[in-house]
């Protein structure tokens, strides 16, 4: 396969998805409509109130989502066709750009254009992100952007390369919040290229995301009274990180009894600010003393972020009624059982989809790895792809999902092919030795 063919190919089947898309209406999931309402309200009231005002002010909702998806909603006149466009074009964008990097590593065209393919064909919700209203692509396609430059270029690459680098992390920060730490392994990083490179200006670079950081806290203190970059941290840390690991230990009922009381103490204090100090103190309080039990509950989160096979993404996007509760949440509470009544009870064409995407992250997994291992005398790229996929890995947190592994989903395929490369390598090796 060449890459005119490949691309064709690649225009047909986000062409497709969109089709669907847009006969289903399943573009939306829960967490579209914090993205909808803040691109309305900022576009009408220019505030980035992430629901409706004609409900209940919710103050967490105020600095819940970072400015950048809704900022390219509204610069898409906010259309749904035209923001699902522009993000499978954007998916186009990233899958060119892996086969780029897969060709620049092994030279062969087989692999470049044929293996993202198959692979695409076994993680396909790859397609249903571009299809659907939430930040993932966008984000995806400035993140994996940044990465491929750093690999291209590795150690050579020049001042001017690493500050394009550091603004297209700067971009995807203010779309997604989990880059908040990322800073730390970015600078440790410029500290070594200045090192390596005898130049200090590739510490330069590393002052974008703090700097960020530092001004949309300021900002969202101005909006709140309490200095920080978003308020999703505080919620998850309740209703995930402390609710499963309660749960873990003492069931559903407890877990309830003890997350309202948390959030009765904090709405007892007497500002936004003192009321989420509280709650994030309480709840560290907790997972502190129940270290081992958060542990296992965070580590089985982590397993699912590779594992998922987006189940809920098909249901949703095809909008398939169903009145179980999902895998994921089953399987965060270790209900193994129930996840089994749920499979049974599905569609064959729903599971179809669940048992070939669940073979696809097997498969993927395994080729990435092999990958990774493949890099490991060149120092350089093995502890960048490596840090870079430990960062996401372990900040996924107790519930891991299929969506979350989009980030990292074009490394995974350009290991996959370094992978493949290095096994038939291995082999023919062997054979010459025979």
């Amino acid at each position: 396969m060449n890459k005119t063919r490949y691309l064709l190919v690649l225009i047909a089947l986000h062409a497709l998805f969109f089709v669907l898309a847009m006969n289903f209406d399943g573009i939306r999931i829960p967490d579209s409509y914090d993205y909808i309402y803040q691109a309305q309200n900022l576009q009408e009231k220019g505030s980035l109130y992430a629901w409706t005002f004609n409900e209940e002010l919710k103050p967490d909702y105020f600095t819940k989502r970072t400015p950048g998806y809704a900022v390219f909603m509204v610069v898409l006149f906010q259309q749904g066709w035209l923001i699902l466009l522009v993000q499978n074009l954007l998916s186009i964008l990233v899958l060119l750009r892996v086969s780029e990097l897969i060709l620049r590593w092994t030279s062969n065209k087989n692999l470049a254009y044929g293996l993202p393919l198959i692979l695409l064909a076994l993680q396909s919700n790859q397609l249903l992100y571009a299809n659907t209203l939430i930040s993932e692509v966008l984000f995806q396609y400035f993140v994996f952007l940044a990465l491929s430059e750093l690999l291209l270029h590795k150690q050579e690459i020049s001042v001017k390369q690493f500050a394009l680098v550091s603004l297209l992390f700067g971009m995807a920060l203010l779309i997604k919040p989990v880059l908040l730490f990322f800073w730390v392994p970015f600078l440790v990083l410029s500290a070594y290229l200045a090192f390596y490179r005898k130049a200090w200006k590739y510490l330069l670079p590393a002052l974008v995301m703090p700097s960020l950081i530092l001004l949309w806290s300021a900002h969202n203190k101005t909006e709140t009274g309490w200095f920080h970059y978003s308020s999703i941290s505080t919620v998850n840390l309740k209703d995930y990180n402390t609710r499963l690991t309660l749960e873990a230990k003492y069931g559903v009922e407890e877990a309830d009894k003890q997350i309202a009381a948390i959030q009765e103490l904090g709405e007892a204090q007497g500002s936004y600010a003192e009321r989420n100090r509280v709650i994030k103190d309480t709840c560290a309080a907790i997972i502190k003393s129940e270290l081992g039990t958060y542990a296992k509950v965070h580590f089985k989160g982590m397993l699912a972020m590779l594992l998922d096979p987006g189940r809920y993404d098909y249901v949703n996007f095809f909008q398939i009624t169903e009145g179980e509760s999902g895998l994921m949440y089953l399987l965060a509470r270790g209900d193994v059982a129930g996840m089994w009544d749920v499979l049974k009870s599905q569609s064959v064409l729903v599971n179809v989809f669940f048992f070939l995407n669940l073979f696809g992250s097997l498969l993927l997994l395994a080729l990435a790895l092999l990958g990774l291992w493949s890099l490991r005398k060149e120092l350089y790229l093995f502890l960048v792809i490596g840090g870079f996929a430990a960062y996401f890995w372990v900040l996924t947190g107790p519930v891991g999902t299929a969506r979350y592994k989009s980030i990292l989903l074009p490394l995974m395929l350009v290991l996959a092919a370094a992978g493949i490369q290095f096994w038939f390598t291995r082999l023919k090796a062997k054979k010459a030795e025979s």
